[in-house]
């Protein structure tokens, strides 16, 4: 049967079926996003289409129908700014079928040749009702939207939007956890110097600080050098002492370890049970008064952290 005799009810179904596939697949999202243009300019027949996705308070141009190569991921604009703006902003369909650039909400951007089409379309993306981005379609030409066409790029949101959502939240839980990994880098790092150089939490932020600007090395680089060279110093030590004692490799001691380095701030070892040699527990002090506050922060994480064992 011919493309074209196929009803318009079952086009829509395959394009929403093609766009479903590709999510399930897990394929990345500038995939998914650049097969929505295709599918959208495709079935719509328009001259151009933008999709541009909500990045913290901003709509980030990240797939275009028409090579832009100057302005994808880079084209940037504030909620509320022009059109599509305006669009993400009140969640609402925005429909003009001629004279585009006299609407008051329109805003010329880079000289885009779009600009000076006559018919534009944008539609909001959305997940659970808050925005995660806007779909624009435009034609050189007058050209009416019919009440399928808004429809089927609205159900294309509904379908892409929460992907994009779950992309975001994917990355802010990594860049969340990258960063509690290094503050706690930190910390181990600053534990070391105070036990080694014999110094105050204070001078030890200084000391790493200080050596990561004249070794111009970036705090990161200079924490794991400091943290690896603990390590092959712990190492050595016990090969000379003879210690057969080694650190947990069981998951649950493991993440009780690093339940208790988190709360604490100071490095905590488990070492196994080997034979009739019982286990230890080893937990980083460097003097009387660090003690004290270390039993009095112990008795209070041990409670929750041993749930987990």
């Amino acid at each position: 049967m011919h493309a074209n005799s196929v009803p318009e009810e079952h086009r829509d179904v395959d394009v929403l079926h093609q766009i479903g596939q590709r999510i399930a697949a897990a394929d990345p999202l500038s995939a998914v996003l650049k097969l929505v243009v295709e599918v959208v300019s495709s079935v719509v027949k328009c001259d151009s289409c933008f999709v541009y996705v909500l990045e913290g308070n901003e709509l980030i141009l990240r797939a275009s129908q028409n090579p832009h190569a100057d302005v994808v991921n880079r084209l940037k604009l504030r909620m509320g700014q022009g059109i599509t703006g305006w669009v993400g902003e009140h969640k609402k369909p925005v429909a003009i079928a001629s004279n585009a650039s006299l609407d008051p909400r329109f805003q010329s951007f880079h000289d885009l040749p779009e600009d000076r089409y006559e018919a534009f379309l944008s539609v909001p993306m959305l997940c659970r009702d808050k925005l995660v981005g806007v779909i624009n379609v435009q034609h050189r030409e007058s050209h009416a939207h019919s009440q399928r066409e808004i429809y089927l790029i609205s159900t294309i949101g509904f379908l892409v939007g929460p992907e994009i959502e779950s992309v975001r939240l994917e990355a802010e839980s990594s860049k969340s956890f990258e960063l509690s990994e290094a503050r706690q880098s930190v910390e181990n790092a600053k534990n070391i110097l105070r036990r080694n150089l014999q110094i105050d939490e204070e001078q030890a932020q200084l000391v790493l600080q200080n050596e990561s600007r004249e070794r111009r090395k970036s705090m990161k680089e200079i924490t794991e050098a400091i943290l690896i060279a603990d390590e092959i110093a712990s190492s050595h030590r016990r090969r000379r002492s003879g210690a057969p004692a080694r650190a947990a490799s069981d998951p649950n001691l493991n993440a009780l370890a690093e339940g208790l380095q988190r709360a604490l701030k100071r490095k905590v070892r488990i070492i196994r049970r080997r034979g009739r040699t019982p286990g230890r527990i080893e937990i980083e002090f460097y003097d009387d008064g660090d003690l004290t506050a270390l039993a009095a922060a112990l008795s209070g994480a041990m409670r929750p952290a041993a749930a987990h064992v």
